[in-house]
């Protein structure tokens, strides 16, 4: 490894080349006019070691960040998926957890992954019942953040 990582990759030792060529050529069928590509390949390959990876591509999501949140559903920005929740969606379909998946689309930590509930979903003697107080807050939350979701500038 310290032949390669010490010079440039104009002055990558040949012998290397050759000897990792040659051990692939013992180990597997080579057509004789496939081995200047597999030499070719092996040297840039290590050319390129020591370099930082190229940069990944710019992801487009589906629909834009902001028509994401939706009153009723939200909506996937890999896939455009909609759903009243998505976190086993990436999860399933992704393979992503939710920290994963917003710092994929360099969303906040506070972005939402779950539909406002409407009010009409909610039972009216729920509404009104002693129980339904901790559900009337973590609404009432969940309304504060998507409306500061809304006024957030893009």
């Amino acid at each position: 490894m310290s032949e390669i990582t010490d010079r440039n990759s104009h002055e990558i030792d040949p012998h290397l080349t050759a000897r990792i060529v040659e051990s692939y050529v013992r180990n597997h069928t080579v057509g004789t006019g496939q081995v200047s590509e597999l030499i070719t390949s092996v040297h840039g390959a290590l050319a390129q070691l020591g370099r930082p990876s190229q940069p990944e591509e710019a992801l487009t999501p589906a629909v834009s960040i902001r028509q994401s949140v939706r009153q009723d559903y939200v909506v996937c920005l890999d896939c455009g998926y909609r759903a009243k929740t998505l976190s086993r969606h990436i999860s399933t379909r992704h393979s992503l957890s939710r920290d994963e998946y917003l710092k994929r689309w360099g969303l906040r930590k506070d972005h939402p992954l779950t539909a406002l509930p409407t009010r009409s979903s909610v039972p009216r003697w729920l509404r009104h019942s002693a129980l339904a107080a901790s559900r009337r807050r973590r609404l009432r939350r969940h309304e504060r953040r998507l409306r500061r979701f809304r006024r957030m500038p893009i």
